[in-house]
């Protein structure tokens, strides 16, 4: 008879502390880079300074139909609980070529050892998708969010779709 009481309890706190952690992540599996709300029309740095838009030709629409010009941008510094990252994007017609870190700054040991194994993982990842839709690395959501953010923000200058 004793034991209901400590059950009840037991299942209160539990129910407590699911309910009191935060549920502040996006997903990483939205399709569409144009869709983010971060990136803006002017081209500017949201916190770093670094260029977000260095494209090698003339033409505005950067994947143009049948474009076999090769265009690159930064995306926007994101920030996240351990650092900040920028990442750009070349493409050259309607393929993404190349993902590479433009800036990359970590808090402590223990992320650059987590970004290190990460960050080449999510660079294939794009390269396969030849966009956006993204898994992530399990063990580096923070990473994979900011750098998912950063690849939106860098697509969306380059208007690929």
């Amino acid at each position: 008879m004793s034991r209901a009481p400590k059950v009840l309890a037991g299942t209160i706190a539990g129910i407590a502390g699911v309910l009191a952690f935060p549920m502040s992540h996006r997903p990483l599996t939205i399709a569409s880079p144009t869709t983010n709300a971060k990136s803006n029309s002017s081209g500017s740095s949201s916190s770093s300074g670094t260029s977000n838009s260095s494209t090698s030709s003339s033409s505005s629409s950067g994947a143009a139909a049948g474009s076999t010009q090769v265009t690159s941008a930064t995306g926007t510094d994101e920030a996240f609980r351990y650092g900040d990252i920028a990442v750009k994007v070349t493409i050259k017609g309607s393929k993404i070529t190349a993902v590479t870190m433009a800036s990359q700054n970590e808090t402590d040991s223990r992320s650059q050892e987590i970004d290190s194994y990460a960050i080449p993982q999510l660079e294939s990842q794009v390269l396969a998708a030849n966009s956006a839709n993204i898994q992530g690395v399990s063990g580096a959501t923070f990473t994979s969010q900011a750098f998912y953010d950063s690849v939106v923000s860098a697509l969306s200058q380059l208007g690929f779709k």
